[in-house]
């Protein structure tokens, strides 16, 4: 694992220099002393925003399924989702088991509970990125006039993203299925020294953990799905905008057609295993977007690093001291 994690180290850092490398320091010099910080400004207020809209929608199911929790515990657990996956790597799902646990212990409800609501906003956040992956393969298609032969591997890749969500919701509902992925998974994370105490008291109960996630899960009415979904639909707004305001930011201009095809190609970036925050895969899948679809490459590499600035800058001194204001502030509060 360790060598693992220092090759994922060296090629993220050497992905990041060959884009500076390529752009051109001076290059990104001339864009940024046009900036226009108001701009900046309403970029960072819109991601606070997306945050904000998240725990609303985590909110939602904490409500349906009876726990009691402050929705400012909530708010600030969801920035501390944000902060650790800033620091794990596969950014979009490192903080998954800490916003169970840190939510278990502002509702003193079960972490199986608390998981099960932690995994519904997982289905409408995958299923919402699969639908933007679609959309940019549309888009792709259409605006660039592709290939036939370009458009398979693309279909394909969708066909694969659809298949985890069913594959997901059908583990989370089916107790056998739900016993293997989960034994799975714990033994991933016992190796995180912080979380092995937790897992271990976790697993004396596994089978009626399982049964208390399975039932909570199920526990779901059809007014907060369509709610959560249309709240869902609106953070994904709100990521297109805010890269917009970025691209306004520093005298640019692009078809808000263009961002999506940016943001599925980072969704999918996202995944890969490499720095904490998924550093030096999504950047260059980014530009990568912004590029194919006609943004001049030093634009696009500056507006990739500004927004991954705002993101992840947010993501960590918010969060991690969200964790502070809640009372976990070392290692042993944790245990606690």
């Amino acid at each position: 694992m360790k060598s693992l994690g220092i090759a994922g180290f060296v090629v993220s850092f050497g992905i990041i220099l060959f884009v500076l490398h390529s752009v051109g320091i001076g290059e990104l010099f001339i864009i940024y002393h046009k900036m226009n910080f108001f701009y900046c400004a309403l970029a960072v207020f819109a991601y606070i925003l997306t945050v904000l809209l998240s725990a609303i929608r985590w909110s939602e199911f904490i409500i349906d399924m009876k726990m009691k929790a402050k929705f400012v515990s909530v708010y600030a657990i969801s920035w501390i989702g944000c902060a650790i996956n800033s620091v794990t790597p596969v950014a979009i799902s490192g903080g998954e088991p800490a916003k169970a646990y840190f939510l278990s212990k502002a509702s003193s409800t079960k972490k199986s509970r608390t998981l099960a609501t932690v995994i519904a906003t997982d289905f409408l956040e995958y299923g919402s990125f699969v639908l933007i992956d679609i959309a940019a393969v549309m888009i792709l298609y259409f605006k660039l006039d592709l290939p036939v032969i370009i458009l398979y591997p693309l279909l394909f890749t969708i066909g694969v993203g659809i298949l985890i969500i069913g594959s997901l919701i059908y583990t989370s509902l089916n107790r056998k299925a739900s016993l293997v992925v989960t034994l799975f998974f714990t033994s991933i994370v016992k190796k995180l020294g912080i979380f092995k105490k937790h897992v271990l008291k976790f697993e004396d109960n596994l089978e009626h953990n399982i049964d208390i996630f399975n039932g909570t899960l199920r526990e779901v009415s059809p007014r907060t799905v369509v709610s959560t979904m249309s709240i869902t639909v609106l953070i994904r707004l709100l990521d297109i905008l805010r890269l917009y305001i970025i691209i306004l930011a520093l005298g640019g201009s692009a078809d808000p057609l263009s961002i999506v095809i940016a943001v599925a190609f980072a969704t999918v970036a996202a995944v890969v295993p490499l720095l904490p925050g998924a550093i030096g895969a999504v950047e260059p899948a980014m530009i990568a977007g912004f590029v194919l679809c006609g943004l001049d490459f030093p634009l696009a590499a500056a507006v990739v690093i500004v927004d991954r600035i705002i993101v992840l800058g947010l993501n960590t001194t918010i969060g991690f001291g969200a964790m502070y204001f809640l009372g976990y502030k070392s290692k042993e509060s944790w245990k606690s």
